[in-house]
Parts: structure tokens; C-alpha cells; sequence
């Protein structure tokens, strides 16, 4: 991992950690949607009382489960699939729900929105982040990919957003968002963008906190 990369994944560790322990409850229950190796998963299990980790990639699935064994966290389990086929009503209701950088993958985003919705208790809280469709190093690997086709990756993005065109669909929905935050910053961008206040401009993603009204 380069150094950039690497300040790019504490920096997103940082800002989850403190999103998760902020809108935790001790009592309540979690759902990390897209988990990968459980990386957030075991960081909501220090603040829940009870957390699912679901993802669709078996080898993810089996790293979390040999750190679970190891580190005998009681109150995290594990479930192998696509969130397409998964039976969303067996696994319950929840007081929080997370979305790293999964959402965007997905043809049905405001089918997986909607099911979210009501998979939260009244007054739960989604955490989500998606890319950033104002970021300049993400119109440019746009750019770059219809010429080249690489990125590959770009070829499995759905859905990028404009921070304010997310946040405006999201209380149509019925949910209040609470904030918004940039992040995941680009070389030569963001250092100029974010001295400037204008993080909207250079960072790939942003993650926003909303909670299901009523």
C-alpha cells in the first residue's frame, strides 16, 4: 500500500469509528450491508448489543470469521450473500445500518433504500457513502475509462451523486439526514480544495448520516 493509499484508509477509518460510536446505541442492534473482512463490523460490535455482517464474497466472509474465532466477539455474526438475493425480512429490524462504499454496485439503489427504510426501527439511523460525482480525479477516471476501459473496477459503478441531489431523494424518501461529510481525498486536489473549504470539489467519496423519520 503507497503512502497516499494509506493515508486515505486510516482517514476513512477515523471518520467511520467515530460515525458508528456516535450513533450506536448500547442496547441497540447493527447491520453492516457490504461488510468485506468486517473491518466497521467489529467496530459496531464494540458499541451494539447485537450486529449482522452480510456480504457476497465468500473469502471476505471467511476473513471475518477467522478474526472472529481468534478475538471471540460474541455479539457479530456473519452471513454469506448477495444482497439482491437476500431474504431481508428473516433477519429482523435494527437501530443502525451500515453502507460502505456497497450501494453504488447495486442496480437497484432505491430498491435497497427503501428496504433499509423499513429494516430500521422508527428513529434509526443509515449510515451510507457513495462516490462523489463532483470530485475533478472522478471525472477525470471517467473520462479515462470510456477511452481505455480501466479502471476496471468503473465498469461495476451504478450510482455517483452530487452530495445535495442524494440528501433532496433521501427525504422524499422519509429520511432526515443529519450530516454530510467529504472524504477520501485525491493527490494534487484535495490538499488545494480543502485549504480552500471546498472538499465537494476533490474528495472521492462522502459519507451522510440519515435517520428514518417518525
Amino acid at each position: 500500500m503507497c503512502s497516499s493509499d494509506l493515508v486515505a484508509f486510516r482517514e476513512r477509518l477515523i471518520l467511520w469509528r467515530d460515525l458508528i460510536r456516535r450513533y450506536s446505541l448500547p442496547e441497540g442492534s447493527a447491520l453492516d450491508l457490504g461488510c468485506g473482512s468486517g473491518v466497521f463490523s467489529f467496530l459496531a460490535a464494540g458499541s451494539n448489543r447485537e450486529v449482522i455482517a452480510v456480504d457476497g464474497s465468500p473469502e471476505m466472509i471467511e476473513l471475518g470469521q477467522r478474526r472472529l474465532g481468534k478475538e471471540k466477539t460474541e455479539n457479530l455474526s456473519f452471513k454469506c450473500a448477495r444482497l439482491e438475493q437476500l431474504e431481508f425480512s428473516a433477519l429482523g429490524r435494527f437501530d443502525l445500518v451500515l453502507c460502505s462504499s456497497v450501494l453504488e454496485y447495486l442496480e437497484d439503489f432505491w430498491g435497497t433504500i427503501n428496504w433499509i427504510k423499513h429494516a430500521l426501527v422508527p428513529r434509526g439511523v443509515l449510515i451510507l457513502s457513495v462516490p462523489n460525482q463532483r470530485s475533478i480525479y472522478r471525472q477525470l477516471e471517467r473520462m479515462v475509462f470510456r477511452t481505455t476501459g480501466r479502471p476496471r473496477y468503473y465498469a461495476h459503478v451504478k450510482q455517483r451523486w452530487k452530495a445535495e441531489e442524494l440528501l433532496a431523494a433521501l427525504e422524499r424518501q422519509g429520511m432526515d439526514v443529519l450530516e454530510t461529510i467529504y472524504y477520501a481525498p485525491t493527490p494534487f486536489f484535495s490538499p488545494i480544495c480543502r485549504l480552500l473549504g471546498k472538499p465537494l470539489w476533490s474528495d472521492n467519496l462522502f459519507v451522510m448520516v440519515c435517520r428514518r423519520a417518525g
